[in-house]
């Protein structure tokens, strides 16, 4: 998801550079020193860096949506960002106890499992 964001914020700077460029070349074009091929150059640039754009925010909003619903939350809850995806390669051999710790942290952090620690009852799986 990450790479999301840093795909659209790059796309809005692509989008932004081009839409100077045009600007120059409609200027060029106006002063005498350009021609018309340059500034359909310029606007078929812009029109691609838009879709991209425009591609890059889908898929933003895509992802956000997938993990929403994984997460089993409502598609319209506001969720921030703020930290940066990171890959981190995993040893087959061990996953199965990063498996295990995940559990068990899960388990851990269930509201209804700390009532029952609390209270001395048994924790259910």
């Amino acid at each position: 998801m990450s790479t999301g964001g840093c795909r659209s914020r790059y796309g809005r700077a692509n989008v932004e550079l081009s839409e100077a460029l045009l600007a120059q070349a409609q200027r060029a074009q106006i002063a005498g020193t350009g021609t018309g091929i340059e500034i359909t150059r310029a606007e078929v640039q812009l029109a691609n860096d838009r879709q991209n754009l425009i591609r890059a925010e889908n898929n933003r909003t895509r992802a956000t949506l997938q993990l929403l619903k994984s997460m089993g939350l409502h598609l319209d809850a506001s969720i921030e960002f703020t930290d940066k995806l990171v890959y981190k390669p995993v040893d087959p051999a061990s996953s199965e106890t990063l498996l295990e710790q995940a559990a068990r942290l899960a388990s851990n952090s269930r509201p209804n499992n700390s009532v029952r620690k609390r209270r001395g009852l048994a924790i259910a799986p």
